[in-house]
C-alpha cells in the first residue's frame, strides 16, 4: 500500500503505539497531537487518509474535520471513536468523514478501512479521460472516408492532430 496516512491522535502513547503498527504494515504514516499540526499537514503534504480521534474530543475534533475538509476536500477521513458516542460518528459523517471504527479494533481491520479509504480517494481524482469514444470514432471515420476518397494527406493530417492533442491533454493531466 502506498497511502499517505496521518494519524491525529492526541493521547501521545496512543497515536506512537498506532504510528508504529502502521509502518510495520508497510503504511507511510505520519502524525499530528493537536488539530491545528493536524490541518498544517494535510495542507502541506499529499496526505491520503487522516485518521481522526475524536474520542473525548467530540466538538474540538469535529471542528478539525471541518476545518481539513474544507483545506482539502478529496482526504479521506476515518474516525477513531468509542463503541458509545455513536452521535460523533454520525456528525463526522454529515461533516464529511467516509467512515469509523470503535477503539479498540483490529489492526488488520483498520488496514483494510485505510486501502478502502484510499481506493474511493483515488478513483474521484483519477483525470477523467476528455475524449469521448464517441468523439474517437467519429474522427476515426472522418480520416478514413478522406482515406477511402484516396486524400490520404487529410487523412493523415486528421489522425495526426487527433494524436497531437491526446498527447497534449495528457502532458497537461500529468502537471
Amino acid at each position: 500500500m502506498t497511502a499517505k496516512v496521518l494519524v491525529a491522535v492526541h493521547d501521545p502513547g496512543f497515536r506512537d503505539t498506532l504510528q508504529e503498527k502502521l509502518q510495520r504494515q508497510k503504511v507511510t504514516v505520519a502524525a499530528a497531537g493537536t488539530g491545528q499540526n493536524a490541518e498544517e499537514m494535510v495542507a502541506q503534504h499529499d496526505i491520503d487518509v487522516v485518521l481522526l480521534d475524536v474520542r473525548d474530543r467530540g466538538r474540538e475534533a469535529m471542528r478539525i474535520l471541518s476545518r481539513i475538509k474544507q483545506a482539502c476536500p478529496p482526504v479521506e477521513v476515518i474516525l477513531l471513536t468509542n463503541p458509545d458516542e455513536i452521535n460523533w460518528s454520525m456528525e463526522g459523517m454529515r461533516q464529511g468523514a467516509t467512515d469509523d471504527i470503535s477503539v479498540p479494533f483490529d489492526t488488520n481491520r483498520l488496514i483494510q478501512k485505510i486501502q478502502e479509504a484510499w481506493h474511493r480517494k483515488k478513483a474521484r481524482t483519477k483525470p477523467k479521460r476528455r475524449k469521448s469514444l464517441f468523439k474517437i470514432f467519429e474522427n476515426t471515420m472522418v480520416a478514413a472516408t478522406f482515406a477511402q476518397a484516396g486524400d490520404f494527406e487529410s487523412a493523415n493530417d486528421i489522425t495526426a492532430e487527433n494524436h497531437d492533442k491526446e498527447q497534449a491533454e495528457n502532458r497537461k493531466q500529468q502537471e
